[in-house]
């Protein structure tokens, strides 16, 4: 739930809307993440598998190829999921879509620690 909590609020940041469950039943192995005009799934994701070793899923569901599926479960660690969302808003913006750079960090990071347990001193 950490790490969705993170990429779903680096996707609102940049704009773009996820699909599915209403909030508070999402998935917390995946989200579905609705991709601006101009942008294919299957554009984005060749372009970060290419060139940050990213992986997202091209949709195959309701919304065509306009959407990917960003997969965040397992051994899906804290640095990975900061890493994969500075190289997913890069990416956006080298495709052309409005987005400030570092804003995804911006509220990924504070989410991470918030959910994050405390350890004992």
């Amino acid at each position: 739930a950490r790490m969705a909590a993170a990429v779903r609020g680096a996707v609102g940041t940049w704009g773009l809307r996820t699909a599915g469950s209403p909030i508070g039943r999402q998935s917390a192995a995946s989200t579905t993440i609705l991709l601006p005009p101009g942008i294919s799934g299957q554009e984005l994701s060749a372009a970060c598998r290419r060139e940050f070793g990213v992986r997202l899923v091209p949709s195959r569901g309701a919304h065509g190829d306009g959407a990917v599926v960003w997969q965040h479960h397992g051994d899906y660690a804290e640095a990975r999921c900061l890493a994969d969302i500075a190289a997913v808003e890069l990416m956006l913006a080298r495709l052309g879509h409005a987005v400030r750079l570092g804003t995804g960090l911006a509220v990924a990071a504070p989410r991470l620690q918030e959910a994050r347990p405390h350890a004992a001193h």
